[in-house]
């Protein structure tokens, strides 16, 4: 319920600043439309998480077990088209598979699990990428975009690996 408050509350606040052009000449202004909207994106994102996370506390064939993680799969959606080649849309993205492998549908969950790969191919547009999760992928920080084929990449990790990808370890291709 905050989360969803946080969404009304700065989707109001949006709509009462000053148009584009006028924002524009405003640096403060501009700072705070972009604050708000990167609040508003995060709570949008919570809600979706929170309703896929909610699903887990009914039972596999309910109705409300479905229900939950319709409506999440919705709101990622959502969130994929307004966000497509962000982080956010690419995460969305994921749960939007997390979603559908947990309705049983697993065509349609790899699906949202491949379609996104292609777009994050990591081309070395920062010089430190650094860890967020190691047991699925290495992700750059700097730019957000996933190294490919992980391998051992717990930081201190020594191989092959190390020398042909990421200092974490991760091979690019």
């Amino acid at each position: 319920a905050a989360a969803a408050q946080v969404v009304k509350t700065t989707t109001a606040q949006i709509a009462a600043l000053p148009k584009a052009g006028a924002i524009q000449a405003d640096a403060a202004a501009k700072a705070r439309r972009d604050q708000l909207r990167d609040r508003q994106v995060e709570a949008r994102f919570l809600v979706a998480r929170l309703d896929f996370e909610q699903a887990a506390t009914f039972e596999r064939d309910s109705p409300s077990f479905k229900k939950a993680l319709d409506t999440a799969t919705k709101e990622f959606g959502e969130l994929v088209e307004e966000y497509r080649d962000s982080l956010v849309g690419t995460s969305s993205r994921f749960y939007q598979g997390r979603c559908a492998q947990e309705l049983g549908e697993y065509q349609q969950a790899l699906g949202c699990y491949q379609c996104r790969a292609p777009a994050l191919l990591w081309q070395g547009c920062c010089a430190t990428p650094r860890i967020l999760s190691c047991r699925s992928s290495c992700m750059c920080r700097g730019c957000a975009r996933l190294l490919l084929r992980p391998r051992t990449c717990w930081p201190g990790s020594t191989g092959a690996a190390k020398q042909k990808g990421c200092a974490h370890g991760t091979s690019v291709l």
